[in-house]
This record gives structure tokens, C-alpha cells and sequence, in this order.
């Protein structure tokens, strides 16, 4: 094991495991490298990565690139001038949990071209770009992280497939909660996607689902679904106080969208938008919203269920033209 170490204002890694047989760190400091605080590159055995300090390195704090498999928990990265922990090529098992990737001038945490991850109880705040981002990975779980203050996404997720999130909480965000783009099989459980200045969840040429989640006060929609590629089923999700609408499908996307609560949202409860836009819609509940509980307009041509509950909103319960 290599712990306890400073490794400072080096040339190039602070900490670098290069084919190395034993991968295993613990309580270093790496500061001021000149590349990033700790390389785990082409290993054969599991890396355990815990209770680092990497910051103010000018690449990444953490990367770990083409291993196997991981176990990376309760680092500090911080302003580093990359991502504060990449993970990349890697194909097994890996473990990425309760760290704290804060102001990093990329991402907090970066997943790519891997599969078989799991990112639990992170906390990633502060990131120029993204909490999490998620590129072109399978088999991916990410659960109770939280991802706040970042000034482009929360969670990102592209070109990625099998990907389940549960119960993390994306707020604060300049742009969307989570963003999932030219993806399929992705499964959003239980997130809280609060106050974001766009959507609270996006998803764009998607096939995938959400439940549970809790979208409020975002500025762009609580849930939004766009463009033809998208099939999307949202069931049991509670959309409120959200800027125009709780629910908004365009541009030819497609679904069902049952169970939901839609309330408050100054424009309508659900909004259906454009030709070949046209979802199945049944048993939501859209309540007090400053116009139309529904509005479907532009040649969209959704399916109403009779069982939809559309009271108290302030123009009446749907503007369909």
C-alpha cells in the first residue's frame, strides 16, 4: 500500500500505478501536478483508491483508465483543472462511492466507454460542467449521489445503454437536473430534481422510463421528452410548481404517461406539442395549473384516457387544437 504520502508540484502525476500487479492508495495528498493527482492505468488487479486528497492538479484529480475493476471511496478532489475522478475503459466490477468532487473545471465525476459501475453517495458540486457525465457506457448504476451548483448538468447521460439511476438529488443546476441523450434502456427511479434553471429531466431520443421522481421549481418543464426517437413511459412521477408545465412531450416523441401528479405549474399540467407527438396519456391527476390542466396543440394527437382528473386549473381542464 502507498499511503500517507505528499506527493506536490510534480511534472507529471503526483501518484502514478502504470501495469502495476498491487494497486493500492490510501490518506495521500496530491497537489499542484503538473498532470493528474493519481493515474491507475492498465492494472491487472483491483485498485483501492480511498481517503486521497487530490487537488489543484492540472488534469484530473482521480483517473483510472483500462483496469478492471475498482474500488474508489472517500476521496477529496478539488479544482483540478479536469475532472475531479475519471473513470475510463474500465470493464468489470468498479465501485466509485462517497466521494467529494467539488469545483473541478470539467466534470465532478466522468464515466466513459466502461461498463459494470456503480456511483453511490457522491457528492459533486460546484463543477464548471457537469456533476456526473455519463458517455457511451453500459450496466451503469448510479444511486444517492447528489449533484448541486454544477454549471451545466447534474446527471448526463449520452450514447449510453442500461443505465439505472435511483434516489440521487439533482438541484441548483444552470441546466437540467438529468439530461439523457441518444440512449435506451434507461431507467430513472426516485430522483429529486429540484430547482434547476432548465428541465428538471430531459430525455432526447430516448427509450427509456421514469417513476417516482419529484421534479420542482425547475425553469424549463419537470419532465421533458423530444424528438422522434424518443419512447418514453412516465409513471407515478409528482411534477410541481414547474416553469410552464409539469409534463412536456415534443417533436414527435412518444410514450405513456400514467399515474402522474401535474399541479401548480404556471402553464399547464401536461403540454403535447407537434405532429407525430403522440403519447398515451391516463390516470394523471392535473390540478391548480395557471391555464389548462392540458394543452395539446400543432398537429399533436395524443391518446386520452377518460380516467385523467383535470380540476382547479385556472382556464379549464384542456385546450385542444
Amino acid at each position: 500500500m502507498i499511503s500517507e504520502n505528499s506527493c506536490v508540484s510534480n511534472n507529471e502525476h503526483g501518484l502514478n500505478f502504470c501495469k502495476s500487479k498491487i494497486v493500492s492508495a490510501a490518506r495521500n495528498i496530491t497537489r499542484n501536478n503538473k498532470k493528474s493527482g493519481i493515474l491507475i492505468y492498465e492494472c491487472a488487479a483491483e485498485a483501492d483508491v480511498s481517503d486521497n486528497t487530490c487537488e489543484l492538479n492540472t488534469k484530473d484529480g482521480l483517473w483510472i483508465s483500462d483496469t478492471p475493476s475498482a474500488v474508489v471511496k472517500n476521496n477529496l478532489c478539488r479544482q483540478n483543472g479536469d475532472c475531479g475522478i475519471r473513470a475510463s475503459g474500465c470493464s468489470k466490477a468498479t465501485l466509485i462511492q462517497n466521494n467529494l468532487c467539488t469545483e473541478n473545471k470539467r466534470d465532478g465525476l466522468s464515466i466513459c466507454e466502461s461498463s459494470q459501475i456503480t456511483g453511490c453517495s457522491n457528492i459533486c458540486n460546484g463543477n464548471v460542467k457537469d456533476g456526473i457525465n455519463v458517455f457511451k457506457t453500459a450496466s451503469l448504476s448510479l444511486n444517492r449521489n447528489e449533484c448541486f451548483n454544477n454549471n451545466s448538468i447534474g446527471i448526463y447521460i449520452n450514447e449510453s445503454s442500461a443505465v439505472t439511476t435511483e434516489d440521487n438529488v439533482c438541484r441548483q443546476n444552470i441546466w437540467q437536473g438529468i439530461l439523457v441523450n441518444v440512449s435506451k434502456d434507461i431507467s430513472l427511479l426516485r430522483n429529486q430534481c429540484v430547482g434547476n434553471f432548465h428541465s428538471g429531466v430531459e430525455f432526447r431520443n430516448v427509450n427509456g422510463n421514469a417513476e417516482n421522481n419529484i421534479c420542482r421549481f425547475n425553469h424549463e418543464n419537470g419532465i421533458m421528452a423530444s424528438d422522434p426517437d424518443a419512447n418514453v413511459i412516465l409513471t407515478a412521477n409528482t411534477c410541481l410548481d414547474n416553469y410552464p408545465s409539469g409534463v412536456f412531450f415534443k417533436k414527435g416523441a412518444v410514450g405513456k404517461v400514467s399515474d402522474n401528479i401535474c399541479r401548480n405549474n404556471p402553464f399547464s399540467g401536461i403540454a403535447i406539442q407537434g405532429s407525430g407527438t403522440n403519447p398515451i396519456l391516463a390516470n394523471n391527476t392535473l390540478s391548480n395549473n395557471g391555464t389548462w390542466g392540458l394543452r395539446v396543440w400543432a398537429e399533436a394527437k395524443p391518446t386520452i384516457d377518460p380516467n385523467n382528473i383535470l380540476q382547479g386549473n385556472s382556464k379549464g381542464a384542456s385546450k385542444i387544437d
